[in-house]
C-alpha cells in the first residue's frame, strides 16, 4: 500500500482539442492526503503562446480537509492591517495551500463582495458571483442578495444598508471583525452587547442596547458586541426608537438562485461566473466586469468544482514572457480541462498567487506576492515530520531573465518547488527561470521527510529584446529591456535620420539613454532606431524609411551613465 504522502508524477503530452488548451507537460504531486498540486505548462510551440497553469485540487470528503475564507490581517478595514501577502495569511493560519480571493478597494482593503467566515457574514454581497463551502465541504457557486433589519422593541423595523464598511446616510452594522473602531463620521451611534454572537444568514440575533449617542469621531467596537451607525433619517430613527437597556432583534437573510445560503459557512466573491452545469457560462454584462476585462489576456485566478465534489483552486500566470495570461473564455476552458463543471473567476492581475506548503508555486506578475484583502485557505490534518530540517545551500545562484531554464535544482518527484518572494520561477520539475531582477529565495520541500532546501538566487537582466521610446524635455529617451521588461545596460542603439545622418548611444547602468537635445527637430521628426536585429520607426506612425544611403556625417558615440 502506498503511503498517504506518496507522490505521483504524471509527465505527458496532450493533444490539442477543439476549443481547448493544448498542454505540453503536466506534473501532479500530492502535498497532503486529499490535496495535490497540479501544474500544466504550455510551451512557446502552443498556437497561443506559452502559458503556465497552476492548481491545487482538494478533496473535501477526506477527513480533516476543508477550505475556509480568511481576511488579510483578520480584519476588514483596520488601518495598515486589512491587507497582507497571501503567504503570511496562510502561514499564520496553519494552512497547507491557499489562493487569493476577492477584488478589493486599494484605499481601505474592503472586499468588493460577499465574504463569510465560519458562518459570520463579514461583508455584504455585490452583484458578482463567488465561491463558497458548506460545513460538510460542498462547494456553492453563485451570487447572493442580503436582506437585513433591526427591529425595535415596539415592532418597528429599519433596513440595514451595509456591514463592516464605510457609508453615508445609511444604516451600517459593525462587528469586531471590522477593527477596533468604526470609521470617523458624524453619526448616531448605538452600541450593542451581543454576547460575542455575529450576523448569520437565517438567524435572528438578540442584542442589548448599551448606549445611544451622537458622535463626530470614530468609536470603539465592543469585543463581544456590535455597533449601529447612521446619519440622516436613519440616524433619527435610531434616536427615536432605541434607548439603553432595550433588547432589539437583528436579522439577516441571504437569497439567490436555488442555493441554501443558510448552510454556507465560508464564501469569497469574485466574478464573473465561468462555468455552470458543465458548460462555459460568462455574463460580463450582468456582473458588470467590462468587455476588455473579459477579452484581454491577464493573470487569472479561478475556483471550480468537479462532479465528484473535489475543488480546484487555479492560477494562470500572465504579463510575462513565460506565460501569456488568459481571457475569461480561455480561463473557463482551462477550468473545464481541469475537470470542473462549475467555476468562477476571482481577482487576478498582480493579486494572482497560489501558495502551498510554505512556497509560492506560481510566478506572480508583480514579481512578488501582493498584499490582498482575503483568500481561500486549504487545511488538512497532515503535518510534516517533527524532525524536519532546513538546509541552506551556501553558494548563491545567478539566473538571467529568460524563457529558458537557467538551472535544474534536482531533488526529483519527492519535492515540491517554489519561492518565498517571487522574482524567479521554479517549475515542479525543479527547473529555475529568471523573471524580475533582484534577490529571491527558492525552496524545495521533501514531503516524505519534511526536510527543506533553500537557495539564494540573484536574478539579472537577460539578453536585450526590445526598445522602449519616449519623448520628454525636448529629446528622445530610449530604454533597452529584456523579454520580461527588465532594463538592460550597455546596449548600443543607432538612430538614423531619413537624410542618412546617424548617431549612436549606449544605455547606461539604468538601461536608459538620451539623444542630445536638438538632434531631432521635434518629436514628430521620423527616425529609424536599430540595435542588433531589432529595428523600429519613431514616431510609431512615421512612414517607412527611404532606401538606405551612406551617412551624411560620421557617427557619434554617446555613453550615458
Amino acid at each position: 500500500m502506498k503511503s498517504p504522502f506518496g507522490w505521483s508524477l504524471l509527465l505527458f503530452a496532450l493533444l490539442a482539442v477543439s476549443g481547448g488548451l493544448s498542454a505540453k507537460t503536466t506534473v501532479s504531486k500530492q502535498i497532503a492526503p486529499g490535496v495535490e498540486v497540479v501544474q500544466t505548462i504550455l510551451d512557446a510551440a502552443d498556437p497561443g503562446g506559452p502559458l503556465m497553469i497552476h492548481a491545487v485540487v482538494v478533496d473535501p470528503n477526506r477527513p480533516g480537509v476543508r477550505v475556509e475564507a480568511w481576511l488579510g490581517g483578520d480584519t476588514v478595514e483596520e488601518p495598515n492591517a486589512s491587507r497582507e501577502p497571501l503567504p503570511l495569511t496562510a502561514a499564520r493560519a496553519g494552512a497547507v495551500a491557499a489562493v487569493n480571493g476577492d477584488f478589493f478597494s486599494f484605499t481601505n482593503g474592503d472586499p468588493i463582495g460577499l465574504h463569510i467566515h465560519r458562518g459570520e457574514i463579514v461583508s455584504e454581497p455585490g452583484i458578482r458571483s463567488g465561491a463558497g463551502f458548506t460545513a460538510d465541504g460542498r462547494a456553492v457557486f453563485g451570487a447572493a442578495k442580503l436582506s437585513a433589519t433591526v427591529k425595535a422593541p415596539n415592532g418597528d423595523s429599519l433596513a440595514i444598508g451595509g456591514l463592516n464598511r464605510q457609508g453615508s446616510g445609511e444604516l451600517i452594522l459593525y462587528a469586531p471583525i471590522y477593527g477596533l473602531k468604526t470609521p470617523k463620521a458624524a453619526a448616531t451611534i448605538v452600541t450593542l452587547e451581543s454576547g460575542g454572537k455575529s450576523i448569520r444568514s437565517g438567524v435572528t440575533l438578540s442584542a442589548e442596547v448599551v448606549s445611544v449617542s451622537q458622535e463626530q469621531d470614530a468609536v470603539a467596537i465592543p469585543p463581544t458586541g456590535l455597533v449601529l451607525s447612521a446619519s440622516g433619517t436613519s440616524g433619527e430613527w435610531l434616536k427615536s426608537h432605541l434607548k439603553p437597556g432595550d433588547t432589539i432583534a437583528l436579522t439577516a437573510k441571504l437569497t439567490g438562485g436555488d442555493k441554501d445560503w443558510d448552510a454556507v459557512t465560508e464564501f469569497v466573491s469574485g466574478g464573473p461566473s465561468l462555468m455552470r452545469n458543465g458548460s462555459i457560462f460568462i455574463n460580463t454584462a450582468a456582473e458588470q466586469t467590462g468587455e476588455s476585462f473579459s477579452t484581454l489576456r491577464h493573470p487569472r485566478t479561478a475556483v471550480g468544482a468537479r462532479k465528484d465534489g473535489r475543488v480546484v483552486l487555479a492560477v494562470l500566470d500572465g504579463r510575462q514572457a513565460l506565460s501569456r495570461g488568459a481571457s475569461l473564455t480561455e480561463t473557463a476552458q482551462a477550468m473545464k480541462d481541469l475537470g470542473c463543471v462549475e467555476a468562477v473567476n476571482m481577482d487576478g492581475g498582480g493579486s494572482s498567487t497560489l501558495w502551498a506548503r510554505g512556497l509560492i508555486i506560481n510566478s506572480p506578475s508583480d514579481g512578488a506576492a501582493r498584499s490582498i484583502t482575503n483568500s481561500l485557505l486549504v487545511f488538512a490534518e497532515a503535518s510534516l515530520p517533527a524532525s524536519a530540517a532546513t538546509v541552506v545551500v551556501p553558494e548563491p545562484i545567478s539566473v538571467s531573465s529568460s524563457v529558458k531554464p537557467g538551472r535544474a535544482l534536482g531533488g526529483g518527484t519527492d519535492h515540491v518547488y517554489g519561492t518565498q518572494n517571487g522574482k524567479v520561477f521554479v517549475d515542479q520539475n525543479g527547473r529555475l527561470f529568471g523573471y524580475k531582477t533582484g534577490t529571491a529565495r527558492v525552496g524545495a520541500l521533501n514531503i516524505k521527510t519534511g526536510d527543506r532546501r533553500e537557495w539564494t538566487v540573484n536574478a539579472v537582466p537577460g539578453e536585450f529584446s526590445r526598445l522602449l521610446t519616449t519623448w520628454a524635455d525636448g529629446t528622445l529617451r530610449v530604454t533597452s529591456v529584456d523579454v520580461n521588461a527588465n532594463t538592460v545596460p550597455g546596449t548600443s542603439v543607432s538612430f538614423i535620420k531619413d537624410n542618412g545622418s546617424m548617431i549612436m548611444v549606449t544605455t547606461g547602468d539604468d538601461g536608459r539613454a538620451l539623444l542630445p537635445a536638438g538632434w531631432l527637430a521635434n518629436e514628430n521628426e521620423p527616425v529609424t532606431i536599430k540595435s542588433g536585429k531589432v529595428s523600429r520607426r519613431w514616431p510609431d506612425n512615421a512612414p517607412p524609411a527611404p532606401e538606405s544611403k551612406p551617412p551624411a556625417a560620421a557617427g557619434v558615440i554617446q555613453v550615458v551613465p
